[in-house]
């Protein structure tokens, strides 16, 4: 049995001790987890409550708090690190994409050169083939007054010669 006098002071509104009122909270919070109660009130399960004294009873507690907190505080650094390690993947990623980026950009530029530059031979191309069907426009001129030149003077000859 427990000795609730040795616990907490009375409570000055409620004129209980406070190992009462503590007392019955752990007996409201057993009953509502569906926890097995022994006789005097307590689950069975948890026996440093049902023996210790108050300071181990506070010790108990304490302990089960930081080992909580222990592995809350552990399983955040594994998502921590779980998260780094997508950082640093997703940061590479980027670099590489970074650097296609950067190489198609420069193969954008070279491309848009090469056909500025093919842009240019085709104009140049272009006053070549028109240049060229002028002189021969002016060439098959002078053919025909050639020919036209040539053939008076045929018909010339052949009209004098018979």
């Amino acid at each position: 049995a427990l000795d609730w006098s040795a616990r907490s002071p009375p409570h000055p509104s409620s004129g209980r001790s406070g190992a009462i009122r503590t007392r019955t909270r752990a007996l409201v919070c057993t009953a509502r987890a569906g926890g097995v109660m022994s006789a005097a009130g307590y689950r069975q399960e948890d026996s440093v409550l049902q023996h210790g004294g108050f300071q181990e009873q506070i010790v108990y507690g304490c302990k089960l708090l930081q080992e909580t907190c222990i592995r809350k505080v552990q399983d955040r650094e594994k998502e921590l690190e779980k998260l780094r390690v997508e950082a640093d993947e997703l940061w590479k990623q980027g670099e590489g994409l970074r650097d296609r980026n950067s190489a198609l950009e420069a193969e954008l530029s070279e491309s848009r050169r090469r056909n500025s530059d093919q842009l240019e031979q085709n104009r140049e191309v272009v006053q070549q083939v028109m240049q060229l069907r002028a002189q021969m426009g002016k060439l098959g001129k002078f053919r025909q007054k050639l020919e036209g030149a040539l053939g008076d003077e045929d018909h010339s000859d052949h009209s004098v010669g018979r």
